[in-house]
């Protein structure tokens, strides 16, 4: 394992307050949104580190599945007609190459534990800060609206309580940033909050419940749901299992 540097915890910090410099980059400035500039970091990044860390790296299953479905995308751009429209590099430099780097990255790393304790902290914040957001959007649509940048059929159903797709702090990411963003970090947070056998994990579950139902996206409701399957899991004792299964549920 290849001990944390300097240069990899400060691109995670990067990665995680993305949010924030997604809505200046994209929502104040008009640039593209930081996952755009982040993606082709994290690539070139993570070729430096496969090349520098060559003979110490280990690629579990998973990532090597990453790579695959990777090569299934990047070969399927030459029969959609994607290269002939956008190019070559726009399309090699997609989220899934960056996504396997990434996991290249995470795997072969040993985070400190004063990291982990921050990154942990970090994802409390991002989940109160969502659900608080989610909130005033449901009842003011326009709060942190940024379906109009996306040009999005989504923008003209903002006064529709149950079409408008309500996306939080995470809609100047990507249109479908809230699914792929707050879910895999609440499940994070719910996996290590039943490690811990913290009684808050009640608390960020309501909160990322009412994130997910006031979402109006099904995908994200139905992710939620899926979360919560870990109290059960993670209980030994059946019954009690069930029980906060059902109170959070």
């Amino acid at each position: 394992m290849i001990k944390l540097n300097k240069t990899t915890e400060a691109l995670f910090y990067f990665m995680l307050f993305s949010p924030i410099f997604s809505y200046f980059t994209f929502g104040v400035f008009g640039l593209l949104s930081i996952q755009r500039y982040l993606m082709v970091v994290i690539i070139i990044y993570g070729l430096i580190y496969v090349i520098k860390y060559n003979n110490k790296l280990s690629l579990p299953f998973f990532v090597k599945m990453a790579f695959v479905w990777f090569m299934y995308t990047f070969i399927w751009s030459f029969y959609n007609g994607y290269i002939e429209n956008r190019g070559f590099f726009p399309v090699l430099l997609n989220h899934q190459l960056a996504v396997f780097f990434a996991l290249i990255v995470i795997y072969n790393t040993t985070f400190r534990r004063k990291f982990i304790t921050n990154t942990i902290f970090i994802f409390k914040i991002t989940v109160v800060t969502t659900a608080i957001v989610s909130i005033i959007q449901v009842f003011d649509g326009s709060f942190l609206n940024a379906w109009e940048l996306w040009r999005d059929d989504d923008s003209i159903k903002i006064h529709n309580f149950y079409e408008f797709r309500r996306a939080s702090i995470f809609g100047f990411i990507e249109q479908n940033a809230l699914g792929l963003s707050f879910i895999p970090l609440l499940a994070v947070l719910t996996g290590y909050l039943l490690q811990k056998r913290s009684s808050l994990i009640i608390f960020y579950l309501f909160l990322g419940g009412f994130v997910a139902l006031f979402s109006n996206t099904r995908y994200v409701m139905i992710s939620f749901v899926i979360i919560t399957f870990q109290i059960l899991i993670a209980n030994q004792n059946k019954l009690t299992g069930v029980l906060r299964y059902s109170w959070v549920i």
